[in-house]
């Protein structure tokens, strides 16, 4: 064992702020809430700070920060490509270095159970969007959205909505911007519509 200014070597050990090191690198900054280890380039005022902090009485909380207060960001790489990236606005990109969200995603999102929100679930690109929206305030030029609006629940859609079979590939229901509602023909029976009580409408009734 040989000790240099604060230095501790034990075997392939070295221990910095200890006599008796554990691992290969133990350091020990000896109180709660101390920066730990620093790195950084010519700009010593820019880089990587490992620190400590005290949380519920142990000094069990870890602080990974990127020191630059304007450009400091954070960024994971897995075989020397990027995998994901903690901007200078906290925003979270993965498969993405330039995150627009707090959290954006490139690519797809899997969950092996329930996805809560409290705002807005959103989508866009190729095929336009669709949102899943709280309340109709929040509801911007989209071509479609759910809302809450005075205790009801709405169905919101800029131009056309359908009603589609996936299995089948046909539309089933069609409501036109012009408000006119199509019921196309049903695979199963031989009439449009089947209904199992009383029809009624307030105008005339055509049929071919």
């Amino acid at each position: 064992k040989g000790v240099s200014n604060g230095l501790v070597v034990s075997g392939s050990d070295v221990g910095i702020g200890t006599t008796s090191p554990t691992t290969p690198l133990y350091v020990n900054a000896g109180s709660n809430n101390q920066t730990i280890a620093t790195f950084t380039g010519n700009n010593t005022n820019r880089g990587l700070e490992i620190s400590t902090y005290q949380e519920s009485n142990h000094d069990a909380g870890v602080i990974i920060d990127a020191t630059d207060n304007s450009h400091g960001t954070l960024k994971f790489q897995t075989a020397t490509t990027d995998a994901m990236i903690i901007d200078k606005n906290q925003n979270v990109g993965i498969g993405t270095i330039t995150p627009s969200q707090r959290l954006t995603v490139e690519g797809v999102i899997s969950a092996s159970n329930s996805i809560f929100s409290e705002g807005q679930f959103r989508s866009s690109g190729s095929n336009n969007g669709f949102q899943v929206l709280g309340m109709r305030s929040d509801h911007p030029n989209w071509d479609g959205g759910l809302y809450r609006y005075g205790g009801q629940a709405y169905i919101s859609f800029d131009d056309n909505l359908y009603f589609r079979d996936y299995n089948d590939d046909v539309n089933r229901l069609h409501i036109g911007g012009d408000g006119k509602v199509r019921i196309y023909q049903n695979l199963l029976v031989d009439s449009h519509i089947t209904a199992s009580g009383n029809i009624s409408a307030s105008g005339t009734i055509f049929a071919s």
